[in-house]
């Protein structure tokens, strides 16, 4: 069977790559004050510290990278990723050209779709072992990809989410739930379901996608984690796809981090191999 790409589908943004229950800037397995105010300022170790100079604005994390997809069949290509996050309290926003789960245990392949934008709106609960993320968001497409067909091509080109002239944004919402096992592992499983714009002449299949595996911080600069992952089909008559993915993240301060996913394929129509690379900046 050919093999194609699948284009981005899946929600919720990334907002940090490592595990930070209380958004502090201070990383769970070495916070020693878990559950600090959204207005709290803190020291290296994640307790608050006095101050009557400044004040809390949020936080802001912007992110660059490429992808680069290889496959057996198709010739290798690449692609900019661009993510920009800005958290408040509770609640956070995120534009982007491209899609992964919290963890960044799964990446969707989005080289045919840079100049697509993503906005979604997140609101996160914190509880004492575990934090919970719902979201809403959808895909805005440029006027040259409205222009695109997304029927299968020999080339390789792409088992599009959904493309043609006139096609109509989608909207998508999702959860995402992680689970502290101990200091230095959590488990966590995101579900996501994407209603799917359609053109003037093909109406396409609204579907849900999901992702399950766990992580665990080797260190305090370094956190991995491993999942399984599914997404979807807009057809009938197209397979879902199924990959597993491995996330890496290193946080070199407080304020520079990098991380890579690889994305290994178990379905037939989606690219053997994809990998991700972005480097970030929180502040």
């Amino acid at each position: 069977m050919k093999k194609t790409v699948t284009i981005v589908l899946l929600f919720a943004m990334q907002a940090y790559a490592f595990q930070d229950y209380d958004i502090d800037g201070v990383e769970d397995s070495i916070d020693r004050c878990a559950n600090t105010s959204f207005d709290a300022i803190v020291d290296k170790h994640g307790c608050p510290i006095a101050t009557d100079k400044k004040k809390y604005f949020g936080k802001f994390m912007l992110s660059i990278g490429t992808q680069i997809l290889k496959d057996e069949i198709y010739k290798d290509t690449n692609a900019l990723s661009l993510i920009a996050n800005y958290r408040y309290k509770d609640f956070d926003i995120t534009l982007s050209n491209i899609q992964s789960t919290t963890m960044g245990s799964y990446v969707e392949n989005n080289f045919n779709d840079t100049e697509d934008i993503y906005l979604g709106i997140g609101y996160s609960v914190l509880f004492e072992r575990s934090s919970l993320k719902v979201s809403v968001g959808t895909r805005f497409l440029s006027s040259s990809n409205h222009e695109t067909n997304s029927s299968k091509v020999p080339s390789g080109e792409g088992r599009g989410r959904g493309r043609g002239k006139g096609k109509q944004n989608d909207y998508y919402s999702s959860l995402n739930y992680s689970y502290q096992i101990n200091t230095a592992q959590n488990f966590f499983l995101f579900g996501a379901y994407t209603l799917t714009g359609d053109t003037p002449a093909q109406n396409y299949e609204n579907y849900g996608s999901f992702s399950v595996g766990t992580g665990y911080s080797i260190s305090r600069e370094f956190y991995s984690s491993i999942a399984y992952n599914y997404v979807g089909s807009i057809s009938a008559d197209t397979e879902a796809e199924q990959s597993l993915s491995l996330f890496g993240n290193y946080r070199f301060n407080e304020n520079l981090f990098a991380s890579a996913t690889y994305k290994y394929a178990l379905d037939e129509l989606s690219y053997d191999h994809s990998l991700l690379l972005l480097l970030g900046v929180v502040f």
